[in-house]
């Protein structure tokens, strides 16, 4: 006698796992971008009155929301609020104009953005349409002013005697793409590589030859927030630069996650058979 499980429990239990999956992804993205620190800091108590813009897109940290964001500008400030479907994790929020630092313009093509820190020191970065700003004097507000071309990226550039110090960051396959290496050049030559330690915080040294000479060199760096080190290189024990640092590959962080992912559905799919094939 046929004991299996009926198929139409399949229609049962895939609702169940895509609605967890959805909540998961919805709560991870608020963390891995940084919405979850800018709710603690600048929670909305409610819409403030001002110019609305709706099916708007923003990029918070790395995360990218593409039309699904409804943005206020208010006297109050930068009112941001995701669409009902994608809320979890992500509480409405009003960041006050006093908080927006470092407005800088980006282009691409015909579009401009304006990319600004939010808060100091930095919760996370956030990046919206110009259009957003009309009418908004956000030098005034605290910040540089819009205009600004100042766009920090990857590398950080640096000179030492004479030649160009370039500190560089990125993921590798160590530890499975979960450890980046910090990377010093000394204009053609890499002088240090860390090589992707498991640690949050931690420092390096060695040394290199320059002519006849030796110079003792050290890193040290702290824990990473939205992909960026804070770093400080110091060169025969003299502080040479005291920045941040931008990972330049830090897609590659997809990888565990997707790995995650392709197991979770072997197991559900895995499970499914169990609970429907014949006994």
């Amino acid at each position: 006698m046929d004991k299996s499980v009926p198929p139409t429990v399949f229609f049962v239990l895939f609702p169940c796992f895509f609605l967890g999956m959805w909540c998961a992804v919805s709560l991870v993205l608020s963390t891995l971008g940084g919405w979850r620190r800018l709710a603690e800091s600048f929670p909305a108590r409610g819409q403030p009155s001002g110019r609305r813009f709706v099916m708007q897109g923003a990029k918070v940290g790395l995360v990218h929301y593409s039309g699904c964001l409804t943005i206020c500008s208010s006297p109050e400030g930068l009112y941001l609020s995701v669409w009902l479907p994608f809320r979890l994790g992500h509480p409405p929020l009003l960041i006050p104009w006093h908080a927006v630092h470092n407005a800088t313009i980006r282009r691409f093509l015909w579009i401009e953005r304006v990319a600004f820190d939010v808060g100091s020191p930095s919760v996370t970065t956030v990046e919206l349409s110009k259009k957003i700003f009309e009418g908004v004097n956000v030098a005034v507000a605290g910040s540089q002013p819009i205009g600004s071309e100042t766009n920090r990226t990857s590398s950080a550039t640096i000179s030492w005697q004479g030649k160009t110090v370039r500190v560089q960051a990125r993921y590798v396959l160590r530890y499975l793409w979960t450890t980046a290496s910090i990377d010093v050049f000394w204009g053609d030559q890499c002088v240090l590589r860390t090589g992707g330690q498991l640690k949050v915080t931690g420092s390096y040294s060695t040394s290199f030859r320059d002519g006849g000479s030796e110079h003792q060199i050290e890193l040290s760096w702290g824990q990473s927030r939205n992909f960026r080190f804070p770093y400080q290189l110091r060169i025969d024990g003299v502080t040479v630069d005291d920045s941040h640092v931008q990972v330049e590959n830090w897609q590659m962080m997809s990888i565990p996650a997707l790995i995650i992912v392709a197991l979770l559905f072997l197991l559900f799919g895995f499970v499914l058979r169990l609970m429907t094939g014949p006994v």
